[in-house]
């Protein structure tokens, strides 16, 4: 829903005053939430598109996670866009993992510049963080501490390691982000990590 609000505002700007805002999908406690209970699937080309319920104090929200497919970037090297949101919020990372090593690195994106904004929407993409728009720019020979680099100096939210994110979903909500490689470098010793 929140893909075709935005991709409506973008096609049609004026249409919209500046005071559209976003409200979250919430359910009541006792809603029947069933229709989001199933466990995530991957594809085989590591991505994936998965709504869930939170639960809150007196209250439940959708919330949700996907990935484009998996990219080979070569030398043992792959890169994934993950997303993680709920009905007002979408953050974005750029996940990219040196197979060899197991190392990996999840850079957030940013806010994207435009002359609108929704009120109460949070969103962070990573088209905005690489080339042409931004300094990132993946290859064969990326690597993780020239990453880092390049996020320090232009002020770009990272990770390097997912554990304690993917710790806060539920096990059914989970994904492996050591998918790619066990899909393009199956002979790499950190690949079945």
């Amino acid at each position: 829903m929140l893909r075709i609000c935005l991709a409506l505002v973008a096609l049609y700007p004026g249409v919209f005053s500046q005071a559209w805002g976003c409200e979250p999908m919430i359910f009541g406690r006792f809603a029947d939430t069933s229709a989001y209970s199933k466990p995530i699937k991957i594809n085989p080309d590591c991505s994936f598109d998965h709504e869930f319920v939170v639960k809150e104090a007196t209250y439940k929200v959708l919330a949700s996670i996907s990935a484009g497919a998996v990219r080979d970037l070569g030398n043992g090297r792959v890169a994934q866009r993950v997303s993680n949101g709920g009905s007002c919020s979408l953050t974005e990372q750029l996940l990219f993992i040196d197979c060899a090593t197991a190392d990996l690195i999840a850079i957030e994106g940013i806010h994207p510049k435009r002359d609108w904004e929704i009120g109460g929407l949070s969103e962070r993409r990573v088209e905005d963080i690489q080339k042409p728009k931004g300094p990132i720019e993946l290859g064969p020979n990326s690597s993780i501490a020239g990453l880092v680099k390049i996020a320090e100096a232009n002020g770009f939210n990272y990770k390097r390691d997912l554990e304690d994110e993917l710790a806060g979903l539920k096990r059914k909500n989970r994904y492996d982000p050591f998918c790619g490689c066990k899909l393009y470098y199956p002979d790499l010793a950190e690949a079945s990590q």
